[in-house]
């Protein structure tokens, strides 16, 4: 049976995973200035808070269908485990990337401008690969 902290692992990296191939769309919810998809009857909130320190951290927060918080998971609550589906070298960037990720779906952001591109006729110009290894 599957530890509480591999299933949280599980939830994280396959959030990330299915928000970035745009299988899970995301909404922003002013009410709780987070991003906000919905699974069944849970929510899940990508958010962002200040620590006692007042530096910021990147968290992910499991509500009920009453939007009672019923769980709270950073990239803290995972250490010293690392993502193994994802490419990231620690929890605490997925949970950045993760939370970008439903910015820009809740935004439109990526649907926007492939659809700008497209309007100006650019969408072919060829592009190289300038990454260069170290």
């Amino acid at each position: 049976m599957a530890s509480h902290i591999d299933n949280m692992r599980r939830l994280i990296e396959g959030l990330y995973l299915k928000t970035t191939s745009n299988q899970i769309k995301w909404t922003y919810d002013a009410d709780s200035g987070t991003y906000e998809t919905k699974v069944n009857d849970f929510f899940i909130q990508c958010a962002s808070e200040v620590d006692e320190a007042g530096d910021y951290y990147n968290l992910i927060k499991i509500l009920n269908s009453s939007k009672d918080i019923i769980d709270r998971i950073n990239g803290g609550t995972l250490f010293p485990q690392k993502p193994v589906n994802t490419g990231h070298s620690a929890y605490w960037e997925l949970f950045r990337d993760l939370r970008e990720a439903a910015e820009r779906s809740a935004s439109g952001a990526d649907e926007i401008i492939g659809d700008i591109v497209k309007a100006l006729g650019i969408d072919k110009i060829p592009l190289i690969n300038d990454d260069v290894p170290f």
